[in-house]
């Protein structure tokens, strides 16, 4: 979108010049969502489902375009448990105990998946939960930012 504004110089007579006009075009540029509340990591009990910390995605640009996600965790699994998840589209997987899983759907919807996003693991050590994000969807995603997740193992059994 064009804008402008008028210019005159003054010079050191006092004199002033005659008045210009200056054209500014303006453009926008698509920013890309950044992933908040993701640095504390997680200590989780193996095979019990932890909630992971409050993951949210805040948009710069606040434009209501639709975000491509993918969750990817290497040893455990997520599950989305919210009312969200009927509102999202999968592109692989279906949002419950996967360990990848990517969708399509629009910021306030995404940020209410992620905010009720659960980790199962099936055996202890390290293990890190990935997200990528494209916006809008059908650029490519880009990775946002990870949580690190310790499995304790379980007690040792006594009779």
């Amino acid at each position: 979108t064009p804008d402008s504004f008028n210019v005159r110089v003054i010079n050191d007579g006092g004199d002033f010049s005659a008045e210009a006009e200056q054209l500014v075009w303006v453009r926008n540029r698509n920013d890309a969502p950044r992933l908040v509340g993701h640095a504390a990591g997680v200590q989780a009990p193996l095979l019990g489902p932890v909630p992971l910390p409050p993951l949210r995605l805040s948009e710069p640009d606040a434009d209501e375009l639709e975000w491509d996600v993918l969750l990817s965790a290497s040893v455990g699994f997520v599950t989305i448990r919210s009312a969200a998840l009927e509102s999202l589209w999968f592109i692989e997987g279906q949002g419950i105990d996967d360990r990848v899983m990517r969708f399509r759907g629009l910021p306030s919807v995404v940020n209410a998946a992620l905010g009720a996003a659960t980790y199962r693991a099936l055996q202890p050590g390290h293990d890190e939960l990935a997200v990528y994000v494209a916006d809008p969807a059908g650029t490519s995603l880009r990775l946002m930012g990870t949580v690190s997740i310790l499995v304790n193992p379980l007690p040792p059994w006594t009779s």
